[in-house]
């Protein structure tokens, strides 16, 4: 197995480690997150859209490798908005390649680097 394939092993590893834990602690805390005056928005009875699995890779490294990421979108909105809820269905072909563009801008280095708190931030 040469190196790239390994890496690339490694790196869906870690994808699905990361999933598999956020997956146990959403479970264990009853749910995803609700909205805790982060400024995302001001949302009262907040819901969620799955804008679904997303599949991309990041920029190739210094040593000319580049990782494959898998990651589910969750999208939150007021769920007596409809029209806004309608919206973001519709728009579901526009915002995954806006997700899936960002990692592609980043070495997987810089992303580990980042954590996951900074990058759902941004």
């Amino acid at each position: 197995m040469n190196l790239n394939k390994f890496l690339a092993f490694v790196a869906i590893f870690i994808v699905l480690a990361i999933a598999g834990i956020s997956t146990a602690f959403i479970l264990k805390n009853g749910g995803l997150p609700k909205n805790r005056g982060e400024n995302f928005s001001s949302l009262e009875n907040p819901d969620y859209i799955n804008v679904g699995k997303l599949r991309t890779t990041t920029k190739v490294n210094e040593r000319g490798e580049r990782s494959v990421l898998i990651f589910r979108v969750y999208l939150s909105y007021d769920k007596t908005n409809t029209e806004l809820y309608e919206d973001i269905n519709l728009s579901l072909y526009k915002i995954k390649p806006i997700f899936t563009e960002y990692f592609k801008d980043f070495t997987k280095e810089e992303l580990l680097q980042k954590g996951e708190i900074k990058i759902k931030g941004e």
